[in-house]
């Protein structure tokens, strides 16, 4: 993505740095000096908020998602600190960002599609993903488990994200984007990040 802005993130010497949990806290901490100066260092805390589609409707709760922002937010507090920002997936992760982004959801679709090639929800029909078909394997495989008939969990395979990254990569870094018209769009919150970094 950021190569299709037109950022190379090596000359900007940005470093992503995958914490792999909520100890991001810590990190960012070290570029928030109490006098409140800059250290010329910008930060991105990118981050899922990890609510999930509650197992009736497969709706997102407003509520609940407005409480678990506000509450990591509240850990570290960058209102006096312009250089650290927060970047959160709206409204569960990365890849769920991904699949309903009107930028990167085919493309993301794509990826998924080749690396779980035997999965007839992520095969295209006539050309064309199931979109709904999709939207619920893919809840389940990122939920890690399904609901069925008796409405008890089931464990499915996961989403092998690392693989689906890989192909995604692939896929935009060959892909004409529009970057700059992004209001509204899932995939935004990357968007930004990269050019918080990148100022």
């Amino acid at each position: 993505m950021a190569q299709g802005m037109g950022k190379d993130l090596t000359a900007h010497e940005v470093s992503i740095i995958n914490v792999g949990s909520t100890a991001y806290m810590r990190y960012a901490k070290i570029f928030m000096r109490q006098n409140l100066e800059s250290m010329g260092c910008k930060v991105a805390i990118v981050t899922d908020l990890d609510i999930r589609p509650n197992d009736e409707d497969g709706r997102f709760d407003a509520a609940i998602e407005a409480e678990k922002r506000t509450n990591i937010t509240a850990q570290v507090d960058t209102t006096n600190y312009p250089d650290v920002s927060w970047h959160i997936a709206e409204p569960w992760t990365l890849e769920w960002c991904l699949n309903e982004s009107g930028k990167f959801g085919d493309l993301f679709k794509e990826a998924v599609s080749k690396v779980h090639s035997r999965t007839d929800a992520f095969k295209k029909k006539d050309g064309q993903f199931k979109t709904e078909d999709f939207k619920a394997e893919l809840t389940n495989k990122l939920r890690k488990y399904k609901i069925n008939e008796e409405g008890k969990h089931e464990s499915v395979t996961q989403l092998d994200k690392v693989a689906v990254a890989y192909q995604f990569a692939k896929l935009v870094k060959e892909a004409e984007i529009d970057y700059e018209h992004l209001n509204g769009d899932s995939a935004k919150y990357l968007i930004d990040a990269i050019n918080h970094v990148c100022s």
